[in-house]
């Protein structure tokens, strides 16, 4: 990782592409209100934010808002990419206090197995049968999904491993999501 560190606050970008920013708790602008108490002015913003630093809109998917921080979720036609994420935090002053983006390239070809996949399930009698040979406890809702290696896993963004996968919340006491392949085989997606 290569880092600045200022009076206001620190920078880092990882060697996989991943960018994290903070300013320090004395920094002027950190200890100012948020740009907004509304959720919705604040997602615009951190939205209009990302895009003009050239994230493609098609790909920003759905926000959370928690404490004046928004985090925003990827997703390509509408089928989420797990890892993905980038969040940011505004003053009263339009300046951010905290950022961090990880949002590396996923390769065409998943997108489009990830679409011909969900085109496939959107078949109820093929789900039922894709269902069928999951274990008993992951037969619940699911969804398509893309995932993608973290940024500790990958040394660059061009050694990024993704897949289509079926996610399930697993019933039992875990609650845990599990993911599995075009052929209901088990896929381990901490890569």
């Amino acid at each position: 990782m290569v880092r600045w560190t200022g009076s206001d606050g620190v920078v880092g970008i990882y060697a996989c592409g991943k960018e994290m920013g903070v300013a320090n708790a004395t920094a002027a602008g950190a200890n100012l209100p948020d740009w907004s108490s509304s959720a919705s002015v604040l997602s615009g913003l951190v939205f209009q934010y990302f895009v003009s630093m050239g994230m493609e809109e098609c790909q920003i998917g759905d926000s959370t808002v928690l404490n004046g921080t928004v985090s925003i979720g990827r997703g390509v036609d509408g089928i989420p990419v797990v890892e993905s994420n980038a969040f940011a935090r505004f003053n009263s002053e339009g300046k951010t206090t905290s950022e961090g983006l990880y949002w590396p390239p996923v390769p065409a070809a998943t997108v489009v197995a990830a679409m011909d996949f969900r085109q496939v399930l959107s078949d109820p009698i093929v789900l039922a049968a894709y269902k069928a040979k999951l274990p008993s406890g992951a037969q619940g809702v699911g969804r398509v999904s893309i995932h993608h290696s973290t940024c500790t896993l990958a040394a660059s963004p061009s050694e990024v491993i993704a897949a289509a996968t079926y996610d399930v919340i697993q019933d039992g006491g875990m609650r845990a999501t599990v993911s599995f392949d075009v052929n209901g085989n088990a896929v381990e997606t901490s890569w």
